[in-house]
């Protein structure tokens, strides 16, 4: 150890960025779901002023829904299963291009069961025929962008960098640190 300084690193929690609003954008999967849910309900969500000012929310409807109350429950089961703040803490191992044959094999697997499950139910669930290729094709453009936070194991290790911060001070020996080294005191 020099006699000089030696180097102490700290390893601290940066609390302004780690409070739930950072890692709560990161993890927070409502407003996504719930963009998709209007969608299927024919609805909308808008912002409005109340008698006192203050902002509500109402939901307007827009259009017919996509399907009768059980088939978007059920949809929007399905859907829920796949995209949620657990799953995005999982791992798809890549080459060393970023690819993922555990992302396509596990996006195959999600079309099929979504394909199979709505066109199996699109009589029970009051789906027209016309549409079930746009919501499962809604639903698949919703699940692709968010699995691939899986890729290579990206998204923990964001989480890590986002959660600690190496700071490295140098402290005299003698004397210990200080901010105002050349101060002197009256």
């Amino acid at each position: 150890m020099d006699a000089e300084a030696k180097n102490n690193n700290y390893q601290m929690s940066n609390s302004e960025f780690t409070t739930p609003s950072i890692i709560q954008i990161r993890l927070d999967t409502d407003k996504v779901i719930l963009q998709l849910e209007t969608y299927l309900k024919g609805t909308e969500i808008v912002s409005d002023l109340d008698s006192e000012g203050n902002k509500v929310y109402k939901e307007l409807t827009m259009a017919p829904p996509k399907a009768n109350k059980k088939g978007i429950y059920d949809i929007m089961a399905f859907i829920k299963s796949k995209v949620n703040a657990q799953v995005v803490q999982g791992y798809f191992a890549a080459d060393g291009r970023g690819n993922s044959e555990m992302y396509k094999q596990y996006m195959d697997d999600v079309h099929e069961s979504l394909m199979h499950m709505i066109l199996l139910n699109a009589q029970h669930w009051d789906i027209k025929d016309d549409d079930i290729g746009s919501i499962i094709d809604t639903i698949l453009h919703l699940i692709r962008p968010f699995m691939t936070r899986l890729i290579g194991d990206k998204e923990r290790g964001s989480y890590a960098q986002t959660l600690r911060t190496t700071e490295s001070n140098t402290v005299q020996e003698k004397g210990g640190f200080s901010l105002f080294r050349n101060h002197k005191r009256s």
